[in-house]
């Protein structure tokens, strides 16, 4: 499958995902807030919420999946990939009800090589917003 676009595409995670995680995590720490202020039961439940509330802005801003200068690179909170896209021999858009192991319910599948050795990552698409994800498999060829 030769590629020889030069499209600049970018895409980084939808508010709409930061907004639900946040909101259950800022109802969490607000109780523990209002658990420590007027019950004076302690301030431990507050920190453990704010920190909380400090992971899941990170983890959300981690997402990130461009493809531009011919290469395609995916980034979340503990991977990242780059693969050049004449290197990719499929793409492949799975929807699962339920995650297996640790793959998410809602990805594509990029199967390729890089320089010899045989690759294949998962692009979580969940957080992405729908018109990116669109556009994404266009560019990919998804099947």
């Amino acid at each position: 499958m030769q590629r020889t676009m030069q499209t600049k595409f970018c895409s980084r995670a939808a508010l709409s995902t930061l907004i639900i995680f946040e909101g259950f995590a800022f109802g969490v720490t607000g109780l523990f807030l209002y658990a420590g202020i007027v019950r004076h039961v302690g301030w431990g439940g507050a920190i453990i919420g704010l920190v909380l509330c400090a992971v899941i802005f990170i983890w959300w801003r981690a997402f990130f999946v461009a493809v531009e200068d011919n290469e395609l690179r995916y980034r979340a909170l503990f991977a990242s990939r780059t693969v050049k896209l004449g290197d990719i021999k499929k793409a492949v858009r799975k929807t699962e009800f339920g995650s297996k192991g640790n793959r998410p319910p809602f990805r594509i599948e990029i199967y390729g090589t890089v320089e010899g050795k045989d690759v294949n990552f998962d692009i979580n698409l969940k957080p992405f917003p729908l018109a990116d994800v669109r556009k994404l498999e266009q560019l990919l060829n998804v099947v």
